[in-house]
């Protein structure tokens, strides 16, 4: 007689039903906090800002300049696995790696949440810049405003290139490794590019065309002083031609320009005092202006006095 199958079947049954569950279970449970660790110290060795930013308890903790900053950045080598110690819901891993060809300490803290494990704390450090010249500084693309011509951000272990902005008219930089809980520093001595002369001069060229504009009144800015009031009661419009153009010469490295030796023919028209129409001209061969150049976050700037 043949042995029912229906036992064996359903014993088999009951196995992979077993092995279905805890799969299911053993896939489901929130990761570790080895597994948390290591996986951020992949993401910070391998720029995935994305993937480092998830596995923060609170990923405003760091800014988005800093995110940007990280993405531009060389980041640190791993030299071996994550190191956690637990301890109930906290945690802390040690990760032996290095930034360039130096070995840095990058610990960092964990901590349980009701989402599984996620690191409690960046490991960021701190740079400081400098620059002589300009308003802001580029640090691995980022734009970052000078106060007082220092600046303090705070980023994720890499080596950033850390240069003037803007590039087209500042020339210097730097290349800084920034560790984790370690202070780093960049002073920056920029020189104007050949662009900037270049710029400076147009401009400065530009401004003088528009000084010799017919207007309603005398252009402010334009190094004119002309004695109108003296033979008009009123205005109407006032033209110039210029004889002989201020020839412009601009320091770069000082921050001024200067164009002198103008001669320019001023034609006032209005009325007298008794109400008829009159035009007066005035010649003036002293025109001159004087002004400084600088960088600011529009770009190149003149300013006269």
């Amino acid at each position: 007689m043949k042995r029912p199958l229906i036992p064996v079947l359903a014993l088999i049954a009951a196995v992979v039903i077993g092995m279905i569950v805890v799969g299911f279970w053993t896939a489901s449970r929130p990761a570790g906090a080895q597994d948390v660790a290591a996986r951020f110290a992949d993401a910070l060795a391998t720029g995935d800002a994305d993937a480092a930013r998830a596995l923060l308890q609170d990923p405003t903790a760091v800014t988005e300049e800093a995110w940007t900053a990280f993405s531009g950045a060389e980041h640190l080598t791993l030299v071996d696995e994550a190191v956690v110690t637990e301890d109930d819901d906290t945690a802390r891993a040690e990760v032996p790696a290095s930034l360039g060809d130096e070995p840095i300490e990058l610990s960092f803290p964990l901590v349980r949440t009701d989402d599984g494990w996620r690191v409690a704390e960046a490991p960021l450090g701190t740079l400081s810049v400098t620059s002589s010249r300009g308003e802001l500084v580029e640090v691995a693309d980022q734009p970052i405003a000078l106060e007082g011509g220092a600046a303090r951000v705070d980023l994720l272990p890499g080596v950033y290139p850390v240069s003037a902005w803007p590039a087209a008219y500042l020339d210097g930089g730097a290349d800084v490794a920034v560790a984790p809980a370690g202070e780093a520093d960049a002073a920056l001595d920029p020189a104007f590019t050949e662009e900037a002369r270049t710029q400076a001069e147009e401009q400065l060229a530009a401004y003088i065309d528009g000084c010799l504009a017919t207007a309603a009144e005398v252009p402010a800015g334009c190094g004119m002083v002309v004695p109108w009031p003296a033979d008009l009661a009123e205005l109407d419009e006032i033209s110039f031609r210029a004889e002989t153009l201020p020839s412009p010469v601009v320091d770069l490295e000082a921050g001024t320009f200067a164009a002198e030796g103008g001669s320019v023919v001023v034609t006032a028209t209005g009325l007298r005092a008794d109400g008829s129409e009159a035009e007066f001209s005035y010649r003036s061969d002293t025109w001159s202006l004087r002004g400084t150049v600088s960088v600011d976050d529009e770009g190149l700037l003149l300013s006269v006095f």
